[in-house]
C-alpha cells in the first residue's frame, strides 16, 4: 500500500519531508489533488517520478541540495535512489 505525504501538526502545509530510502510508492498529490511543484534532494541519487500530465520519468543523478521544479503526483520506490526527500506545494 502506497504511503501518502499529508499533511498533519507535524508537518507545515507547503512541505513534507521523507527521510531514508524508499521501500513503497509515495504520493505527493495534496489535499483537493494539487500535484507537488518542487522535490529538495538531501542525499544524491536518481528521481522516479510520476508527473501531473502522467508521464512516468526518472531523473537521475541529482545531487544533494539540489531542488527540482517539478510538478509530481508521485514518487516511485522503483528507481529512487537519492535519500532524505522534502516535497512542497
Amino acid at each position: 500500500m502506497p504511503r501518502h505525504a499529508v499533511m498533519d501538526a507535524a508537518h507545515s502545509a507547503r512541505s513534507y519531508a521523507l527521510a531514508g530510502a524508499l521501500v513503497t510508492d509515495v504520493d505527493l498529490q495534496a489535499e483537493g489533488g494539487a500535484a507537488c511543484t518542487a522535490i529538495r534532494v538531501g542525499t544524491a541519487g536518481d528521481l522516479a517520478v510520476v508527473c501531473a500530465s502522467g508521464i512516468a520519468t526518472v531523473l537521475p543523478a541529482l545531487l544533494a541540495g539540489e531542488t527540482i521544479h517539478v510538478q509530481a503526483v508521485k514518487l516511485s520506490a522503483a528507481g529512487t535512489t537519492a535519500q532524505k526527500l522534502t516535497a512542497f506545494w
